[in-house]
């Protein structure tokens, strides 16, 4: 319980593992770190989330900045259906 470091960079996403999501892929935390969701009932661990710190934040803002001005001119139906790829 509480907040760990992963091991390393090759650390690879599980079923109760859930990563930072930004231009279009889940991405491991730049943090290395993450916390357990526990059930409260149960005090079972359901998953380990990504800790993003403020490299995530930014690289987030960024992305999402970068895939603005496209998105912002679909039509509203086609806004919530399409892909986003990472266009670095």
């Amino acid at each position: 319980m509480g907040i760990r470091s992963s091991a390393g960079d090759r650390r690879s996403q599980t079923e109760s593992e859930v990563r930072a999501f930004y231009c279009g892929k889940f991405v491991a935390p730049k943090s290395n770190k993450y916390f357990d969701s526990i059930n409260p009932a149960t005090e079972e661990t359901l998953a380990e989330i990504a800790l993003a710190n403020q490299a995530d934040v930014d690289a987030a803002y960024q992305a999402a900045q970068k895939a603005f001005g496209a998105w912002s001119k679909l039509p509203g139906a086609e806004r919530g259906s399409i892909s986003i790829e990472s266009r670095d």
